[in-house]
């Protein structure tokens, strides 16, 4: 799907704006004549015509500088966690200096964005920190917020991961790698939701699996919670949001 907005551009000679950060997308875009380049900065000097932001830090939260037109350092302090929402803030980043928009007002932007709606959404839920991430998951985005949680300073900390849907042939593989890495983080709890899932031998890495989000919650209420940092990752059809509504 990716591939055919790729080709239309590149017909209808549109301009791509394109991550060198994601290795992947130069060769979807290896066709388009008009491209807009920007990646993580590295050291050294810096290249002529590509957009460059340094990635300062990803926690607690993301972090970064990029060099305005002026010549001055701006630093954005988002509220954002993981190093895959490093790469959508680069995007905007390079979306605001493609059309000129003043680098005061892209920072002001960035660092007022609150995330909602089940995306990167810090929640305080019966004494524990809850990071909900229940709008989408695929292995690309699913290992950084693990990551994430790993990388977070707290008493306990649980993951509990929902089924990455859509992922056709590869998704006994792609479920095993993600289980395999949530296990080496050894959160206190390893929580697992929905039949892709449960096609794992989840019981090996310690893991606890349960076949939907209805079973999950009927665990969640009653466990103790206090002092955690939990986090809430899976794709859409999962509702893992489900989790954190009240007690019927």
């Amino acid at each position: 799907a990716e591939a055919e907005l790729y080709h239309f551009l590149a017909k209808n000679n549109g301009c791509v704006f394109l991550n060198l950060s994601e290795k992947y997308l130069r060769t979807l875009a290896r066709n388009n004549k008009r491209k807009v380049q920007y990646r993580q900065a590295h050291t050294g000097e810096p290249i002529t015509g590509l957009i460059e932001i340094e990635l300062l830090t990803e926690s607690p939260k993301v972090s970064v500088s990029f060099t305005s037109d002026a010549g001055e350092n701006i630093q954005i302090d988002s509220q954002l966690i993981g190093r895959h929402n490093f790469q959508n803030i680069m995007t905007a980043i390079a979306l605001g200096i493609y059309f000129k928009v003043p680098a005061a007002k892209i920072k002001t932007a960035i660092e007022s964005y609150s995330p909602n709606n089940n995306r990167s959404q810090w929640i305080n839920h019966r004494n524990a920190h809850i990071l909900l991430d229940a709008y989408n998951a695929n292995p690309s985005s699913m290992a950084p917020a693990i990551h994430a949680l790993q990388s977070l300073k707290s008493t306990h900390k649980m993951a509990i991961l929902g089924d990455m849907l859509e992922l056709g042939g590869e998704s006994a593989k792609e479920h095993l790698a993600i289980l395999k890495m949530a296990a080496k983080s050894k959160f206190d709890q390893l929580v697992l939701v929905g039949p892709e899932f449960g096609n794992t031998p989840f019981a090996k890495f310690n893991a606890i699996h349960f076949p939907n989000v209805a079973t999950a919650r009927d665990w969640f209420l009653t466990q103790n919670l206090n002092h955690y940092t939990i986090l809430i990752k899976g794709s859409r059809g999962i509702r893992l949001e489900k989790l954190l509504e009240p007690q019927d």
